[in-house]
């Protein structure tokens, strides 16, 4: 037997959903899944015996450990003047830069494989290893199936995180492997596909998981297979079971085709009995009655009766064969699922429209507000200014209240490099004015009294 451990975050319809691991949706429509061995399975998610789906787990963590980081990358895209790059927290869970990563471990084949305790004993201990080992990788939820047609197996989903520069929790796998000080397998060399520190992950949790094999007595085939021959995905066991029963309708085509060209050739004795002339034809379209038909089977000759609808329906069959058909049904399915994929993306960008609209609207409306704000605090800033030079020039002029009678006059006088000045610098121009003035009065003194001594 062979151990498969394979990875994965998207296909070609886009990143793995979460509903399929818990059952959270209608299984019925799904052919591939026995509902009567359902109750076999086993589901864990990260909060243990809360009551939640898988899908609600991984947005609760998400929130939980993941918000700060969000916020900042929204903050610095609104900075920027992206507003279309910001993200709720479930957008960003689907995102396959951000969405969580999967893995799916089975032993053996469908007719040879090991039981449910094996192989959950088997993961849970290589869980619990991993954990302590790996501490920067998160495990989110985990989901044993027994219930579908191909080997029983295990979907496990976990999340790789690490300190971003902010000093918040980030997602990113290469961050992790770095902050858990794992390299490449030739570190001095170039990092390329062949060359990176998940090959050196990979290897180490292959052995170990090998290791706790061999412990539980399974003997596994461990040279790795080609990537040709590897183990199927969930999605490509479904395809591979739709492409069989296509093969099976082509066969069984192919058979109905045969039948109908038998048809197409009794067709042209049909044709000998009714004649249908551009002057009948219009008589057929609109009888209701039978009609008779000679048909010839084998070495003998025989009458059936039917409508003249039922012929044209008959012979329209014979004639185009089922090929058209067909085709015509398919051209039909593809442009039904081309219309409502349309739909589907008008819905969204009308949605992403008028979520940017009303955002502008919110925007416009806070940039008037900071205007109005604004000439608030310059207006205020203003008079505060002025009360507070008011404040020191009535001060000044009760000191020199002997110099002029009354404030209006006191500021009349006063130079302009004073009147000018501001608020912080207006003490020392008016100290230097009176010191000025003083002068000027100790001059006038002088002169007056060197005038009087001289006469």
């Amino acid at each position: 037997m062979r151990l498969t451990k394979h990875n994965g975050r998207k296909n070609k319809s886009g990143v793995y959903r979460v509903k399929h691991n818990d059952r959270n949706f209608d299984v019925d429509k799904a052919e591939h899944i026995d509902k009567t061995k359902s109750d076999e399975n086993i589901y864990w998610h990260c909060y243990g015996d809360e009551k939640l789906t898988f899908e609600e787990a991984e947005l609760k963590f998400y929130k939980e450990n993941f918000s700060a980081m969000l916020e900042a990358k929204n903050a610095r895209y609104l900075k920027q003047r992206h507003p279309e790059r910001v993200r709720t927290m479930e957008e960003m869970i689907k995102n396959e830069k951000f969405c969580p990563e999967e893995t799916l471990y089975y032993i053996g084949k469908k007719d040879d494989t090991v039981d449910k305790e094996t192989l959950t004993t088997v993961f849970t201990e290589y869980m619990n290893w991993h954990e302590k080992e790996y501490p920067n990788i998160k495990f989110l939820d985990w989901a044993f199936h027994g219930d579908e047609k191909g080997a029983p197996h295990i979907h496990e989903r976990h999340v790789w995180t690490a300190t971003d520069k902010d000093g918040n929790l980030t997602i990113g796998q290469n961050k992790a492997l770095a902050e858990m000080k794992i390299e490449a397998p030739e570190p001095k060399e170039k990092i390329t596909k062949n060359n990176n520190a998940k090959i050196t992950y990979t290897a180490d949790t292959r052995e170990k998981l090998f290791e706790i094999c061999k412990k539980h007595g399974l003997e596994l085939i461990e040279e790795p297979q080609e990537a040709s021959k590897s183990g199927l995905s969930h999605l490509e066991y479904i395809k591979r079971q739709e492409q069989e029963k296509i093969s099976k309708l082509q066969a069984v085509t192919k058979e109905e085709e045969e039948k109908l060209f038998e048809l197409k050739s009794e067709s042209k004795e049909y044709a000998t009995r009714v004649d249908l002339s551009r002057k009948d034809k219009a008589f057929f379209e609109s009888l209701d009655n039978k009609i008779e038909i000679k048909k010839k089977t084998f070495s003998r000759e025989e009458y059936v009766e039917m409508s003249a609808k039922a012929y044209r329906i008959m012979r329209s069959i014979a004639e185009n064969g089922i090929k058209g058909n067909i085709a015509n049904i398919a051209l039909k399915e593809e442009n039904r699922k081309l219309k409502n994929d349309i739909l589907s993306k008008q819905q969204d960008n009308k949605g992403t429209l008028e979520r940017l609209r009303n955002e502008n609207k919110e925007l416009k409306k806070e940039k008037v507000e900071l205007k109005t704000e604004n000439t608030a605090l310059r207006s205020e800033n203003i008079n505060l200014r002025l009360s507070k030079k008011n404040e020191i020039l009535y001060k000044n002029f009760i000191q020199d209240k002997g110099q002029e009678k009354d404030y209006k006059s006191w500021c009349d006088i006063m130079p302009t490099n004073v009147k000018n000045a501001e608020p912080d610098n207006l003490e020392k121009a008016l100290k230097d004015w009176r010191n000025m003035n003083q002068v000027e009065r100790d001059a006038e003194e002088a002169k007056a009294y060197l005038k009087e001594v001289h006469i």
